[in-house]
């Protein structure tokens, strides 16, 4: 299964300083995907930020360094798009022309930090033809081998199908398909979020929802929060996340989608880890 992880803020809680991403490789963490957190499409195309500075600032030097090296351990390094800032989503579907300009922006920021994928996570109200529409753009112009992921809140694939997004992930779901992606599907897996009071992590019932809900389990990762700190409720123990874990791998088996952590930086806080590698290795 997959073992992913999340990194928005790049540097260590206890002092401040910048962390590296090496030992999620040095270590024996079996890490598979790492996703940079957050990019986001502003108002000026030419103004695309990660957080809150362009990506090739030097801020990040380090950070692409050590994405190239993770990338030749064969760990696939990607973007996540959107979260709770608003506004990249409707610019990339506001209209032909605005639409294609805003996409060239994000097409070339791809392409310059050669990352292995994207995930969409949409949290603010748009329409499915939204993420329809760059999925299959995303499709068209990097290959079967480009990942594109989503990470709804966990109830968004549950048979309510109440979230964020304001949109059916049933119905874009059933319209994104492929013939040359893993299961016929643009979206190669999804990350739902067990957690802001959207899922619970503690129990594999909301897991097991979404796949009774018609996604195989192999296109769900149990994504979880790493420490308190990282969201406004849902954290629970390592043990509790790992009884849990044991309790879906036994399931499902090889077909289990893996786990997901947010976010990095801090991870096993609360669990008296003194490094965030270390939970993501326990876990």
């Amino acid at each position: 299964p997959r073992l992913l992880a999340y990194v928005q803020t790049f540097r260590r809680y206890q002092d401040t300083n910048q962390f590296s991403l090496l030992p999620m490789i040095s270590n024996p963490t079996q890490i598979t995907h790492v996703y940079l957190s957050s990019l986001h499409i502003n108002s000026d195309p030419n103004a695309i930020t990660l957080n809150d500075n362009n990506p090739n600032n030097s801020v990040f030097s380090t950070v692409w360094q050590e994405a190239a090296q993770l990338q030749s351990k064969g760990v696939k390094v990607l973007y996540m798009m959107g979260g709770a800032a608003a506004g990249s989503y409707p610019r990339l579907c506001s209209g032909p022309s605005n639409t294609i300009t805003y996409y060239k922006a994000l097409y070339y920021e791809l392409k310059y930090h050669k990352l292995d994928g994207i995930d969409l996570d949409i949290e603010e109200k748009v329409a499915y033809t939204c993420p329809l529409a760059l999925l299959q753009r995303l499709a068209k112009d990097f290959g079967s081998s480009f990942i594109t992921t989503m990470s709804p809140v966990a109830s968004e694939l549950q048979p309510s199908g109440y979230g964020l997004g304001g949109f059916s992930y049933k119905t874009l779901d059933s319209k994104a398909t492929s013939s040359t992606k893993p299961n016929g599907k643009l979206i190669n897996w999804f990350n739902p979020q067990f957690y802001n009071g959207w899922g619970d992590a503690s129990t594999v019932n909301g897991y097991n929802a979404i796949v009774k809900n018609g996604y195989a389990a192999n296109r769900v990762a149990f994504n979880l929060l790493a420490a308190q700190n990282d969201g406004g409720s849902g954290w629970k123990p390592i043990a509790t996340y790992q009884k849990v874990i044991a309790t879906l791998q036994a399931n499902y088996g090889s077909k289990f989608g893996g786990t997901n952590g947010w976010e990095y930086w801090d991870a096993g806080r609360n669990d008296n880890m003194s490094e965030p590698w270390k939970w993501v290795g326990t876990l």
